[in-house]
């Protein structure tokens, strides 16, 4: 499911068990990489993934003290890479990552 505000991911992640949330852009390799592996693990352990394109979010743009945009939605998660991984358990945030699909499923059969 694709989403382009903070808003809806919290609402996603208020209604679901097991939630990931993948912050991509179409143009990154490892993003590439990563996306099947998101694709397979919906399946085995019963998540919902929620994909945010860097290209396409709900721009809340302000200026950071360089005088450079910055979109609130990438700051608020503290995003410095993509591919950028977050999972929450019944509400509650439990991983933050990358583009490790092996580290990921390692955090999720933890919680299934």
């Amino acid at each position: 499911m694709h989403v382009t505000t903070e808003k809806e991911i919290y609402e996603i992640v208020k209604a679901n068990h097991l939630v990931v949330l993948d912050i991509y852009a179409d143009w990154c390799g490892p993003c590439q990489n990563l996306a099947p592996h998101l694709d397979e693990f919906v399946d085995r352990y019963n998540l919902t993934l929620v994909k945010v394109d860097i290209e396409k979010i709900d721009c809340g743009r302000k200026r950071d003290k360089n005088g450079e945009f910055r979109n609130k939605l990438l700051r608020n998660f503290k995003v410095k890479t993509i591919p950028y991984v977050r999972v929450w358990f019944k509400g509650e945030h439990v991983y933050t990552g990358d583009s490790s699909h092996e580290k990921l499923e390692e955090v999720l059969k933890k919680y299934v």
